[in-house]
């Protein structure tokens, strides 16, 4: 059976034609926003809602941050609060509004708020100086992580679970500095927690596993770098998905988002950039949805594996595709209307001011796509044989290659053969390669008898 391998390529302005024209407009939200955290739809009654960070306006008597809601074509003011708005989600026909407010409409409600459907209430009781981040609903059952050291009087410090008419915690996160908790997740039956969480000495950080009612660190040392830190985690196509500020060039194996296979972290097509193969500046995922097979990635960057993908992209598992059209990242949250694509921006969609709110016009979410470049006939043998160091700045040493090496190429991400190598057969190394490639992602091809494997090669500026 043929096997193929992937690879990213940089398809820059060139559109698959098949597809119709895609574009960003706007969606006529009112007020004025500096800052929109989330997007919200009622699937029950098509109902959207929108809030976040903007300037105070004035309703019913009442002077704050506003929360719009849309039926049909008409958007209303639906409430005020003190402050700004961080997330909101449906929660068993309830809406529920998270952030660090102390009361809505008037009435002293702190950090997280439900609508009934005629009156607002508390959802909880959170300490004043508590915040809640993100709400996440894993496995049929909803949780709340941020920055509280109890919640509903439990000791949660950062995550808590609801369980029928109250919160409860899934087992403290310990002996913290800092534990800012940004996102949740269930892979392979644990809880998995990213965000800022330093511990005394820095032995590791931002990405922890609960094994047997303990934290743990997933991958020995967690993120690497001393601005590193964990926005957005999923559990996608049986491995575990982490994005945020995680550089290449620290150490990390991929850039602002990176996948872990069970037993190490790997590149994820070339990364998030602001340029492509430019790992300079902190990009990176700030969170993640799965529909229609598809993992849907947002956050700040503007390519994602050298595709134009400004704040959101597609991965199905394979290759990386944008979606046409350009929104001001980064992107904080998406939802859909139907079968309609709405998103929130920073400002501006298309060149045309929006107030961070848009939505999606076209019929597909893969306008231009990273390729899969196919491997000759003989096809792709398993891969044994190791890299070192990871990532590189153009040296590799390269361990326990097969007896029966015959060649080594470097591909480009058009995959091509950039660099070839002779191999002296009966050599397992490590053999010493002097590359002398500037920065980017490639493809290592060791070509062994009839057969040929491949490793990830990452070089770094």
């Amino acid at each position: 059976m043929r096997r193929f391998i992937i690879t990213a390529v940089t398809l820059a302005g060139v559109v698959n034609p098949a597809v119709p024209q895609t574009h960003w407009e706007g969606i006529g939200l009112p007020g004025l926003f500096t800052d929109l955290r989330a997007i919200v739809v009622d699937d029950a009654t098509n109902a959207v809602y929108v809030g976040g960070w903007g300037h105070p306006i004035a309703h019913d008597g009442y002077f704050g941050v506003p929360l719009f809601t849309r039926t049909g074509m008409n958007w209303d003011t639906m409430a005020i609060f003190s402050h700004g708005l961080n997330d909101m989600v449906m929660w068993q026909d309830t809406l529920l509004v998270a952030g660090g407010f102390e009361w809505v409409n008037g009435d002293t409600i702190h950090g997280i708020a439900a609508w009934d459907g005629s009156t607002w209430h508390p959802y909880g009781t959170l300490p004043p100086s508590g915040s809640i981040h993100r709400f996440r609903v894993l496995d049929g059952e909803l949780y709340a992580v941020g920055v509280f050291d109890t919640l509903d009087g439990a000791a949660c410090n950062g995550i808590a679970k609801r369980v029928g008419d109250h919160w409860e915690s899934i087992g403290p996160i310990t002996n913290t500095v800092t534990c800012i908790v940004q996102d949740l997740a269930i892979y392979n039956g644990h809880y998995v927690a990213v965000g800022a969480i330093h511990f005394p000495g820095d032995p590791y950080r931002d990405v922890l596993m609960q094994v047997n009612g303990t934290w743990v660190p997933l991958g020995g040392q967690g993120l690497i770098g001393g601005f590193a830190n964990g926005m957005a985690c999923a559990a996608y196509q049986g491995d575990l998905y982490v994005g945020g500020a995680i550089p290449l060039n620290a150490g990390n194996a991929g850039h602002g988002i990176m996948r872990w296979d069970g037993s190490q972290w790997n590149d994820v097509g070339g990364g998030l950039t602001y340029a492509p193969n430019d790992y300079t500046y902190s990009t990176g995922a700030t969170r993640f949805v799965e529909r229609d097979g598809l993992l849907f990635t947002m956050g700040s960057f503007l390519y994602a594996g050298g595709v134009p993908a400004s704040g959101i992209a597609t991965w199905d598992g394979n290759r990386w595709c944008g979606l046409g059209g350009q929104l001001n990242p980064p992107v904080n949250s998406i939802a859909f209307v139907q079968d309609t694509l709405y998103a929130t921006c920073f400002g501006s969609a298309d060149g045309i001011n929006v107030n961070c709110a848009a939505r999606f016009i076209g019929s597909t979410y893969q306008d231009t796509c990273s390729a899969a470049v196919g491997m000759a006939e003989q096809g792709v043998a398993e891969v044994h044989w190791t890299i070192h160091p990871v990532p590189t700045t153009g040296r590799v040493v390269l361990q326990d290659l097969p007896h029966d090496s015959e060649r080594i190429e470097v591909w480009g991400v058009d995959g091509r053969s950039v660099r070839a190598f002779p191999v002296t057969q009966g050599s397992s190394g490590p053999l010493v390669l002097e590359t002398g490639l500037p920065a980017g992602t490639y493809t290592l091809v060791v070509q062994h008898g009839s057969t040929s494997s491949t490793n990830r090669l990452l070089v770094v500026p």
